[in-house]
C-alpha cells in the first residue's frame, strides 16, 4: 500500500514540474518571434522528465490515477514541438517528434482526443507533399480515418496533391492564400519551391530559350524582378538580354525528373496557346 501511495505521489510531483516547465514552454513559444533557445532547453528537459513517467515505463499500467495527465502533457509538448521544429526549418526533428507523437495518437487513443490532431495530422501531410515524398504521402493518407478527410486542415492538402497530380500549379499559389492555418506557410512555400524547380528543370527540356516575362507567368511569380533574382540558383538558365538561353538537358537526364511528363505537357499546351494567342 505505502509502496503504491509512494509511486502514485512521485507520479504527481513529476507531473507538476512537466506542467510547469510546460507553461514556460509554450509562453517561450508563443513570443514575437519565438525564443528558440529557451524553448530547446526546456523541450529537452520536458523530455527527460518523461521518461519517468510510470504510463512510459515498460509495463506501465493503464490502472494509473495519473495516466491521462502523462498522456495529454506528453503530447500537448511533442505538438508544440513540432510547430516549433517547423518554424525553426529543422526538418528532422520534425520527423522524430512526428514519430513519437503518432504513436501516442496510436496507443493511448482512449485518452481524451486532441484538438491539435488534425492540423498537426495535416501539418505532416503538406510536409510530405512539399518534399516530395508522395508514397509516403498516400501512405499516411491511408491511415487517417476517411471521416477527417473532410477536415479542413486534411482536406486542403488533399487539393493541394490533385493540383499537383494535374499540373495546375496556378490553383497551387491560389491556395497559399486560401491555407487553413499559418503553420502551414512554411511548407506550403517550399511546396511551390518544389513546383518551381520542377517546371524549370523541365523548361531546359522544353524550350531552347524563354523571355524574363514568360518565365515570370510559368513560375507565378508576382515580378520579373522575383524571377530574374530566383534565376541566379540555377545553372542551365542564361540569361541573354530579356531571354533566358538554357543548357539543354539530355533525354535521360529530363525522363529521371519527377512529374516530368506532367509538367512536359503542361509547358507544352501553355506554348500552343501562346501560338494560337
Amino acid at each position: 500500500f505505502f509502496d503504491h501511495l509512494f509511486r502514485e505521489m512521485s507520479a504527481t510531483d513529476l507531473i507538476v514540474e512537466a506542467n510547469n516547465k510546460f507553461h514556460e514552454f509554450k509562453s517561450a513559444y508563443n513570443t514575437s518571434p519565438p525564443d528558440f533557445v529557451l524553448c530547446g532547453k526546456l523541450l529537452n528537459e520536458l523530455k527527460m522528465l518523461f521518461i519517468k513517467f510510470p504510463t512510459f515505463l515498460p509495463g506501465g499500467s493503464k490502472d494509473s490515477s495519473t495516466r491521462a495527465k502523462e498522456v495529454v502533457l506528453a503530447r500537448q509538448t511533442l505538438e508544440y514541438a513540432i510547430l516549433l521544429n517547423t518554424k525553426e526549418q529543422k526538418l528532422e526533428d520534425f520527423e522524430r517528434n512526428m514519430s513519437h507523437l503518432q504513436a501516442l495518437y496510436d496507443d493511448y487513443s482512449d485518452v481524451m482526443p486532441s484538438e491539435r490532431r488534425r492540423l498537426i495530422v495535416g501539418l505532416n501531410l503538406l510536409r510530405l507533399l512539399a518534399h516530395n515524398r508522395t508514397t509516403e504521402f498516400h501512405m499516411q493518407l491511408e491511415l487517417i480515418d476517411t471521416a477527417d478527410h473532410e477536415d479542413m486542415y486534411i482536406r486542403d492538402v488533399i487539393q493541394l496533391e490533385r493540383f499537383l497530380m494535374e499540373g495546375s500549379y496556378h490553383k497551387l499559389l491560389q491556395a497559399r492564400g486560401k491555407i487553413p492555418s499559418n503553420e502551414y506557410i512554411v511548407f506550403m512555400n517550399m511546396l511551390l519551391d518544389t513546383v518551381r524547380t520542377e517546371i524549370a528543370d523541365c523548361s531546359v527540356r522544353a524550350y531552347e530559350k524563354l523571355s524574363v516575362k514568360g518565365a515570370t507567368k510559368l513560375l507565378m511569380f508576382q515580378s520579373e524582378a522575383e524571377t530574374l533574382e530566383w534565376s541566379k540558383t540555377k545553372e542551365s538558365w542564361n540569361r541573354v538580354g530579356d531571354d533566358f538561353v538554357f543548357d539543354r538537358m539530355t533525354e535521360a537526364e529530363a525522363r529521371a525528373l519527377p512529374f516530368h511528363d506532367i509538367i512536359l505537357n503542361n509547358l507544352g499546351y501553355a506554348h500552343e496557346m501562346e501560338r494560337i494567342v
